[in-house]
């Protein structure tokens, strides 16, 4: 099920959204003095690039009924593995651009238990937990997913 709902939100965003460039499973490449053959690759779900603002989404489905785990004290925590994958992808890009630099991150689950929409910066990055009921209606659905990249776009230009 998680290729199913990584595949739509592709599809979506890729018909949808003409002002931007969407690209779904590009490698992205460890910034390395030397090589090993054990660097895992690296291929977020979808990068998302605005045409006019060139700001970058870096987008990663993650199909999962636990947005938030019990940590070690018994208190409500994010994924702290999605947290550091998506860290790590955001990290070891910034070498490319200025876009790359200040990029946005969204880890998109959807609807189990609760609605989630939270968002914090990390070193020049906004990380955002953003969940999508897929039991509600379609247009629904579609507006909030379209919601995500252009409220983004909207927060740079204020």
């Amino acid at each position: 099920l998680h290729n199913i709902y990584e595949t739509f939100v592709a599809k979506f965003y890729d018909r949808h959204l003409h002002d931007w460039n969407v690209s779904s499973q590009q490698k992205l490449v460890w910034p390395t003095e030397n090589s090993s053959d054990y660097l895992p690759i690296m291929r977020p779900d979808l990068t998302l690039q605005h045409d006019a603002s060139g700001h970058l989404i870096v987008l990663d489905t993650k199909f999962t009924a636990k947005i938030l785990v019990t940590g070690r004290w018994g208190n409500q925590t994010f994924n702290r593995d999605h947290l550091f994958q998506i860290y790590a992808y955001l990290k070891s890009q910034e070498h490319r651009s200025e876009s790359h630099k200040s990029s946005t991150c969204i880890l998109l689950y959807p609807t189990a238990n609760h609605d989630l929409s939270e968002a914090i910066r990390i070193q020049g990055h906004s990380v955002r937990w953003e969940t999508v009921d897929l039991a509600k209606p379609w247009q629904q659905i579609e507006e909030e997913l379209l919601a995500l990249p252009a409220g983004i776009v909207l927060q740079l230009d204020q």
